[in-house]
């Protein structure tokens, strides 16, 4: 839900996501892919990941993922990825200073 609700703030779209039943990983996988969808739709081209590896918590795919967003969506976009990131951290108690070293713990990214 996390991510389809950063993808429709980023680009003004609206994303189809179920919101009820999430301990479902079926729901879950379904929710990423259809915002990965919006990725391919905005020319964000995705290398290596997919959905299951989003779901499963796969760090380094998911911080690849985060650095193509701040590049693609530079600038204003960016201070807006940072707001939702931390949004996000917000409710385990944690705070990202940045796009580099608050990650090096994992926890962040776990929260993610």
């Amino acid at each position: 839900v996390n991510l389809c609700l950063l993808m429709e703030k980023l680009t003004g779209k609206t994303i189809k996501y179920n919101t009820k039943l999430l301990a479902n990983r079926h729901k879950r996988v379904s929710n990423v892919t259809n915002a990965l969808a919006i990725f391919e739709e905005e020319g964000i081209e995705l290398v290596g990941i997919g959905a299951q590896d989003i779901v499963d918590g796969k760090e380094g795919l998911i911080l690849g993922l985060l650095w193509t967003l701040i590049q693609k969506y530079q600038v204003t976009e960016r201070d807006e990825l940072f707001k939702w990131v931390n949004a996000i951290l917000a409710e385990y108690g944690l705070k990202a200073r940045n796009f580099s070293t608050s990650w090096k713990d994992g926890k962040g990214i776990c929260a993610i």
